[in-house]
C-alpha cells in the first residue's frame, strides 16, 4: 500500500464508530472469526494499546461484516517476545508463524512497534507497517511512534486482512486493497478482490490452500491474473505458485516463484521452495544451488526443524548427482539437528552404501530398524547391501520384507519409488543366483510401477537371454520406436527377429542400425557380420562376402566376420581363401574349436578334392 502520508496531518480519527451501510447481500450466515492476538513488549508500551487495538479490529470486523459477512472477534492476548523485531516485517511474519501456533484460533496477529522513524521519501508504502501471507492465517502490524500515521492505522489492518483472504493490490483508488492512500481513507473493496475473498470466506487456515477445490483454484486465478498486469508483492506471486502446484502446473508454479525470488533473493523460504521444486522436475544443480541458499537464511532458532528439513533435501539433490561426499556431510548436519529424524538416518545409510562401504551400511540400517521396524526403504536398501556383499539370501529376505511393507498397488509417488527399488533390486538378486525367469518377473513388476525405456531394455535383455524372441522383439520394439538413433538396440532387436524366423526383418533392422553406428566400429563390424550371415543362410554367398570383407575393414578383429567369411569361401569353392580366413581366426584365438575343425575338414578337402562340412555360424547382437 504505497502513500504519500505527507497528506494527512490529523492525530485522532475513531474510525471504529462510523456506520457502514450493508453491501454484501450474499445468502449465507455470518462466518465468525476468532483473533488471537500476539503482542510483543514494545507495543505495550503505548498508552491504551489494548483498547485502541481493538477499536482498529471492530471498524475491520464492520468491513467484513458488511463486505462477506465474516465477524472479526478479538479471542485471546498473549505475549509475544518478537525476536526479529529489529529486522524486517518478512522476518518477524516468519517467527509469528513458527512460534504462534493456530490453537483455539483462526488467524492469528502480531502487534509490534516500528523499531525506528523512517524518513518520509524512504516509505514505499503501508505495507511497510504491516504484513500477511495469503491464506496462512497470520499477518503482522507494526505501529510507529508518529501520530502521523495514526489515521492510517485502521486501513493498514483492514488490508493486510484482506491480503489474508487473499485480496490482492489494485489500481482502484477508492478500494481498501489500493496501494496508495491520497487523499481519503478507503472503506470498501473494488470488485475483482471482492469476489476473490468472497470465495475463500470459508477457508479454513488452518488447512491452508489444499481445503480449496480445484473449482475455486481456477476462479482464483483468473480473478488474479485480471490483477496481475499491476505491480503485486512477493506473496502475490508465491501464493500464486502454491496454486498452480495445487493444479499439478509446475512450470506455471517455477514462473512464479523465480518471479517472486527476483522481488525478494534474500528470501530463505523462497529459495527453498523453489529448491524442492526444482529437484521434484529433476534440475539437481538449480536444486542445490537453492537450498544451499535456504541453508544459509535459515539461521533463527526457530528455523532449526526448517533448515535440518533443507539440508535433508540439498543431501538428497547431491545423492540424485552422485556427489555422495558432499551428500554425506548436508545428511550429517540434518541429523545433528535432528538425531532421531529416521529417513535421514536412512539416506545417511543409502550414502554409505553408495560410496561403497554396504558393511557399515548393514550395521546402520540394522541398529536403526531395531528402534523403527516397519520402514520400507530401509529393508529395501538392507537387502541391497546383503546383495552387495554377496549374502543373497539374506538380500532376498530383507527385499521381500520390504515389499510386505510396501504392498503392491501403492498410491503415493514415493511408496511407488519404493517399490520400484525394491523389484528392481530382486531382479538384480535373482540374476545373481542366477534365477533368470525369476528375475524377470521381478523386473516386469518393477516395469509395470514405472514404464520406462531402461525397462524395456532390460526386459529385452532377460528374454533374450531365455531365448524368448517374441517378448525380446517386442521390447526392443518399443525402445526403438522411442529412441530410434540408439544404436545399442538394433543388433539385439535383429537377432530376436532372426530367431524367431522373421530374416526379412531382421535383414532391414540391421541395415537400419548402420546408419546410428557409424562412429562405433566395433558395432559396424558385428551388424555387417549379422547381415552376411543372413544373405549366407539365404543362399547369397557373394552377397554375404562382400559384408564380411566390409566387417572386416570397419574390426580386423572380428572372429565371426573372419569364420563366416570362411564359410562363404567354402560356398564359393574358394578353399584357398576359407583357409587363410580360418588361420586369422586361429591366430586370433589358438583354442577356437570349430575353426580348427573346419581348417582340418579343408585342409583334408583340398587333399581328397571332396568338399568339407560347414561350421555353424550365428549371428551376434552387436551389444
Amino acid at each position: 500500500m504505497r502513500s504519500a502520508l505527507r497528506l494527512f496531518t490529523i492525530c485522532t480519527m475513531i474510525l471504529a464508530s462510523v456506520d457502514l451501510p450493508p453491501a454484501y447481500a450474499g445468502s449465507e450466515a455470518m462466518r465468525e472469526i476468532k483473533i488471537g492476538v500476539a503482542v510483543a513488549p514494545g507495543f505495550k508500551e503505548i498508552r491504551g494499546w489494548e483498547e485502541k487495538f481493538k477499536q482498529r479490529l471492530a471498524y475491520a470486523s464492520q468491513i467484513f461484516q458488511r463486505e462477506f459477512k465474516i465477524k472479526l472477534v478479538p479471542a485471546a492476548f498473549w505475549d509475544w517476545s518478537a525476536k526479529s523485531q529489529e529486522k524486517g516485517l518478512r522476518d518477524l511474519l516468519d517467527e509469528l508463524m513458527q512460534t504462534q501456533p493456530l490453537h483455539g484460533v483462526d488467524l492469528v496477529i502480531g502487534l509490534t512497534r516500528m523499531p525506528a522513524m523512517p524518513d518520509m521519501s524512504q516509505i514505499q508504502d503501508l505495507d511497510v507497517l504491516g504484513l500477511a501471507r495469503p491464506f496462512s492465517g497470520y499477518l503482522v502490524i507494526r505501529y510507529p511512534n508518529n501520530p502521523l500515521f495514526r489515521v492510517q492505522e485502521e486501513t493498514v489492518l483492514v488490508h493486510e486482512l484482506g491480503h489474508v483472504f487473499g485480496a490482492i493490490h489494485t489500481e482502484d483508488p477508492g478500494s481498501i486493497m489500493a496501494p496508495i492512500v491520497e487523499k481519503q481513507i478507503p472503506d470498501h473493496f473494488d470488485g475483482t478482490n471482492r469476489d476473490i475473498v468472497l470465495l475463500t470466506r470459508e477457508l479454513d487456515f488452518k488447512n491452508g490452500l489444499p481445503s480449496l477445490d480445484a473449482r475455486t483454484s481456477q476462479q482464483l486465478i483468473g480473478s488474479y491474473l485480471k490483477l496481475m498486469v499491476y505491480r503485486q508483492p512477493i506473496d502475490f506471486y508465491y501464493m500464486l505458485g502454491i496454486f498452480y502446484l495445487n493444479m499439478d502446473n509446475r512450470a506455471e508454479a517455477l514462473k512464479a516463484w523465480e518471479r517472486a525470488s527476483e522481488l525478494d533473493d534474500e528470501n530463505s523460504q523462497i529459495h527453498f521452495d523453489l529448491g524442492m521444486l526444482y529437484s521434484r522436475l529433476g534440475h539437481h544443480q538449480r536444486a542445490i544451488k537453492e537450498l544451499g541458499r535456504a541453508v544459509s537464511g535459515f539461521g533463527m532458532p526457530w528455523q532449526r526443524s526448517r533448515k535440518a528439513e533443507a539440508l535433508a533435501a540439498l543431501g538428497e539433490a547431491y545423492l540424485k548427482q552422485e556427489n555422495y561426499l558432499s551428500a554425506y556431510n548436508a545428511l550429517s548436519r540434518a541429523a545433528a539437528i535432528e538425531p532421531d529424524n529416521v529417513d535421514i538416518k536412512i539416506n545417511l545409510a543409502l550414502v554409505q552404501l553408495k560410496r561403497g562401504q554396504p558393511k557399515t551400511a548393514i550395521r546402520e540400517l540394522r541398529a536403526l530398524l531395531n528402534k523403527h521396524a516397519g520402514h520400507a526403504r530401509a529393508y529395501s536398501y538392507l537387502g541391497s547391501a546383503y546383495f552387495e556383499t554377496g549374502q543373497y539370501p539374506e538380500a532376498i529376505q530383507n527385499l521381500q520384507q520390504a515389499l510386505r511393507l510396501t504392498g503392491t498397488n501403492p498410491q503415493s509417488p514415493a511408496a511407488k519409488t519404493i517399490l520400484f527399488e525394491i523389484y528392481s533390486n530382486l531382479g538384480a538378486v535373482y540374476l545373481k543366483l542366477p534365477d533368470p525367469e525369476k528375475a524377470l518377473a521381478s523386473y516386469q513388476a518393477a516395469c509395470h510401477t514405472f514404464p520406462s525405456l531402461t525397462c524395456h531394455v532390460q526386459l529385452g535383455n532377460l528374454s533374450f537371454q531365455l531365448g524368448k524372441w517374441q517378448d525380446a522383439v517386442r521390447e526392443y520394439a518399443s525402445v526403438i520406436q522411442e529412441e530410434p538413433n540408439n544404436p545399442n538396440i538394433y543388433g539385439p532387436l535383429g537377432v530376436a527377429l532372426s530367431q524367431s524366423g522373421q530374416d526379412e526383418r531382421a535383414l532391414s533392422v540391421f541395415q537400419e542400425g548402420l546408419r546410428y553406428a557409424d562412429e562405433d566400429s566395433m558395432m559396424e563390424s558385428q551388424l555387417r557380420s549379422n547381415i552376411a550371415y543372413l544373405y549366407l543362410r539365404s543362399g547369397h554367398p557373394d552377397f554375404a562376402e562382400k559384408e564380411f570383407r566390409l566387417a572386416l575393414s570397419a574390426n580386423w578383429k572380428n572372429m565371426d566376420a573372419h569364420l563366416g567369411l570362411a564359410n562363404a569361401y567354402v560356398k564359393r569353392n574358394n578353399l584357398e581363401g576359407a583357409s587363410q580366413s580360418l588361420r586369422m581366426v586361429l591366430n586370433l584365438n589358438p583354442r577356437h574349436e570349430k575353426a580348427r575343425k573346419l581348417l582340418a575338414d579343408i585342409e583334408r578337402t583340398m587333399k581328397e578334392t571332396s568338399q568339407p562340412t560347414e561350421v555353424e555360424f550365428r549371428p551376434k547382437s552387436a551389444r
